[in-house]
């Protein structure tokens, strides 16, 4: 937290207010693949999936009787095609993934990981969302064509756990590209 303080308390506290005072029933996993969660490294050029500390946030917001809406961003380190893309001073790395096939494949990984840890009921009640507010160049380094992409890995690979998983976005800055994804996936067929 801010100055070194642990605010972990504190922050459970206030979803335990919001879930209580003003009904809430969820909260948006901002950054979930965030190189401080320590889920994405390649050793000797393979990829390693370490979803540790994903499991102790999520247990954490789980006991506060809030669900996650799971933001899928940002690009792990390994991963990333210009990893000194970076949003302020928490530095989440903001271009694309250099290989599609191992974001997809952690993408996969992850959520199946989630519905052996979680429940496969519970996990079906966890919108999936793929990155923040892309169309801001502060959030995105790539292009609109290289966040369809994106859109189009992650969507297979949450669908392939399960066709039902909710799986969307944009998340976007004055609804920008959500026109252009609504078509995208009319053409294309990719899920909304």
């Amino acid at each position: 937290g801010p100055g070194g303080r642990n605010v972990g308390e504190e922050l459970a506290e206030s979803f335990r207010i919001a879930r209580r005072e003003l009904g809430a029933e969820g909260v948006r996993a901002h950054a979930i693949l965030h190189d401080v969660l320590g889920v994405y490294r390649e050793v000797d050029g393979e990829p390693r999936h370490d979803f540790t500390r994903i499991d102790a946030c999520l247990d954490r917001l789980l006991e506060t009787g809030l669900r996650p809406v799971m933001e899928l961003s940002f690009t792990p380190r390994d991963l990333a095609s210009d990893p000194e893309k970076t949003v302020f001073d928490y530095r989440g790395i903001i271009s694309p993934p250099r290989d599609l096939g191992r974001w997809e494949a952690l993408i996969e990984a992850l959520v199946r990981h989630l519905v052996a840890r979680y429940g496969h009921d519970e996990v079906a009640r966890w919108p999936f969302e793929v990155w923040n507010e892309p169309n801001l160049s502060v959030f995105w380094s790539g292009t609109e064509g290289d966040y369809l992409a994106l859109y189009d890995a992650t969507a297979r690979a949450v669908k392939r756990v399960d066709r039902a998983f909710l799986v969307g976005g944009p998340s976007t800055a004055a609804v920008g590209w959500v026109d252009d994804l609504l078509e995208h996936a009319r053409r294309t067929g990719v899920p909304v």
